[in-house]
């Protein structure tokens, strides 16, 4: 943390033990309430406690203290009796079993895990999650955990809890709009690196101008949204939400691209997650080509005319090649993958997007050199949040 970081005001507390309230002014505004009461019943002890987060508005204590009453009015049986029925209902509600005893556990072990972090209408997954653990990450990060967190909530047929990802983007499009330079909001939209639940972002950067210009991580947010759209198939979310949030966030790339002497359009200096800047960065490429692909595609499915079609066509004639060498995909032109990272954002083309496909056996030999050479460099791999066997394996189709 910075020495000038100007850190929230202490907390105030009034009551007693068995009675009170807490609460904290935030610097951003809002604040947060805690209220508390013990009961005594037939010799049994309860601590009641409800925790209220607000913003903008500053009516936590409001909201925690009368929630805290329709709790006690409810009463503990009933309580106990609603939320054991939602934890039966949930279970059984997409049931998996697997011959491998460690690998099953791992499955409910997840499952547990976010159906304790959200329900359709809480709050975004954080990297904090549901407990309160130290972490120097106290954020939604977008440029690889909040992706890959809501990843299983689709085939487990969990999209009822996939909802608060929905949620935190298609309801603040005019917070996502505010993220990027005022010159591009009449018709883009960004996420900075890390947020909080209504997708306040630092600044967006420019490309070729800003340091760590991290551009495309709303584009691969909306790769988790489309996702949970095409196991719905329900065309009238893409036709209101999906498609008007993706095509916002192609805008922003659109702003940058220049033709250069090879007739191809290139992109500015921007950042590749955990590793640099760079020209032609393979992590923007990726996510333009994927975003112009899926623009067009939903545009036929809806039968929109856009009148951007045309340019999304000539993005993906005319847009470079994926800068690469005989050991594989470069972070980007010039800018050779030479160091381990953990972050596979210049491979993002093979897994996730699959703009470069198993499928396609020009493509193979390519996937096959740059998964061994990223494998090849260890040491900032440990923290990696997906198996480095089962990637390749989900690239490649072949085990290591």
């Amino acid at each position: 943390m910075p020495e000038d970081y100007p850190l929230n005001p202490a907390p105030e507390v009034t009551g007693t033990e068995k009675e009170g309230m807490s609460y904290q002014k935030l610097q951003a505004g809002g604040e947060t309430a805690v209220a508390w009461k013990e009961t005594v019943k037939k010799g049994e002890r309860v601590l009641w406690v409800n925790l209220t987060h607000s913003y903008p508005e500053s009516n936590a204590r409001e909201i925690s203290r009368n929630e805290l009453e329709d709790a006690l009015r409810c009463g503990y049986k009933n309580l106990q009796k609603t939320h054991r029925q939602w934890w039966n209902a949930y279970y059984p509600a997409s049931f998996l079993t697997l011959p491998e005893g460690v690998k099953e556990n791992f499955y409910w072990i997840q499952m547990y895990k976010l159906a304790s972090a959200t329900r359709a209408d809480r709050a975004l997954i954080d990297c904090t999650g549901p407990w309160l653990t130290k972490t120097p990450w106290p954020n939604a990060w977008w440029n690889l955990n909040v992706q890959l967190t809501y990843w299983p909530l689709n085939a487990s047929d969990r999209l009822d809890l996939a909802a608060s990802l929905e949620n935190a983007l298609y309801n603040n499009v005019e917070q996502l709009r505010k993220n990027i330079p005022e010159a591009y909001r009449h018709d883009a939209l960004g996420l900075g690196r890390t947020s909080n639940f209504y997708c306040a972002t630092e600044p967006v950067g420019i490309p070729g101008v800003s340091k760590t210009a991290e551009v495309g991580l709303l584009t691969w947010a909306c790769h988790n949204l489309w996702l949970i759209y095409r196991h719905k198939m329900d065309d009238a979310l893409l036709r209101d939400k999906l498609f008007p949030l993706l095509k916002g966030a192609v805008n922003y790339y659109l702003h940058f691209l220049q033709k250069e002497e090879d007739g191809k359009l290139h992109l500015p200096a921007t950042y590749s997650p955990e590793y640099g800047s760079a020209e032609d960065c393979n992590f923007d490429l990726s996510l333009l080509r994927w975003g112009c692909l899926t623009l067009i595609q939903s545009a036929e499915r809806l039968k929109i005319d856009d009148p951007l079609l045309p340019k999304w066509k000539t993005v993906l004639e005319e847009l470079t090649p994926y800068p690469m060498d005989e050991n594989g995909l470069f972070i980007g032109r010039n800018t050779p993958y030479a160091f381990s990272h953990r972050h596979y954002s210049h491979l993002l083309a093979a897994y996730p997007l699959y703009t470069l496909n198993k499928e396609h056996p020009e493509d193979v030999d390519l996937i096959e050199r740059s998964l061994h050479f990223w494998q090849s460099k260890t040491g900032s791999s440990s923290g990696l949040f997906i198996d480095r066997s089962f990637f390749h394996l989900i690239c490649t189709g072949k085990r290591e």
